[in-house]
């Protein structure tokens, strides 16, 4: 009875002396943020988070720790944890609200977006996240038409390519195609045998030519001896007597 007793004292010394130093990593903790002595800080939240692993506090200050040391991934997943282990709407709301700063600060505006109306949405008459809200939505909206213009520019840069390629590509076609080279071919040679049924006709008409004159002179020199045999005899003309 009595090591049943001792035990359950000891277990209870020891839960206090954990609240206890629970406490003091936080107290110190804060007295270093507010120092700026982050790295102490981190360090002590870190610590007391191990004391109390389903806590709110421990992880939501380790967390704004990391995140004044420009730890922003490290801060987001501390957030995350307070969130899960938040108690009440007020706490839910810093953490969704710090979360939207941090994913801001990583230059993600889109998801700063989100995270400031999810804390907008517990605590609509809040000014300061309706502020970074608006902020975060002309950031991603500029981010977008920026987007878009450097889409249409490399759109067009790529038709201009594709064009410039096509182009290049129907010269090689133009220039070394066996369709463009036949054609050419066979034009140079339908060109050739016309060239050489021109001269062949033009030789048949000069031989033509020239027969037609050798018919013709020997149709005069028949002609000339026949008129030799008939009137050159007597050279006289006949003369008539009135």
């Amino acid at each position: 009875m009595r090591n049943i007793l001792l035990f359950f004292i000891l277990c209870q010394a020891g839960i206090v002396f954990g609240q206890e130093n629970y406490k003091i990593l936080m107290h110190k903790g804060n007295k270093n943020f507010d120092q700026k002595n982050y790295d102490e800080a981190s360090q002590l939240y870190s610590e007391a988070s191990q004391q109390k692993a389903k806590d709110f506090g421990s992880h939501y200050n380790l967390g704004n720790a990391f995140y004044r040391k420009e730890m922003y991934e490290d801060a987001i997943a501390q957030y995350e944890k307070s969130l899960e282990n938040a108690e009440n709407e007020s706490q839910r709301v810093s953490a969704l609200y710090n979360m939207g700063n941090a994913y801001f600060q990583q230059g993600n505006s889109k998801k700063a977006v989100d995270f400031y109306k999810k804390a907008l949405k517990l605590d609509p008459n809040n000014d300061k996240i309706l502020h970074n809200l608006r902020i975060a939505q002309k950031k991603e909206e500029k981010k977008q038409n920026q987007s878009e213009k450097k889409s249409q520019k490399e759109q067009n840069q790529q038709d201009k390519d594709n064009q410039q390629q096509n182009n290049n590509q129907q010269q090689d076609i133009d220039r070394y195609s066996p369709e463009k080279d036949r054609f050419r071919k066979e034009n140079n040679e339908n060109k050739h045998e016309q060239d050489s049924e021109n001269q062949l006709k033009k030789q048949e008409k000069r031989e033509e030519e020239e027969l037609l004159k050798q018919i013709a002179e020997k149709e005069q020199h028949t002609a000339r001896r026949a008129l030799g045999s008939r009137g050159y005899a007597n050279s006289r003309s006949n003369e008539k007597d009135w």
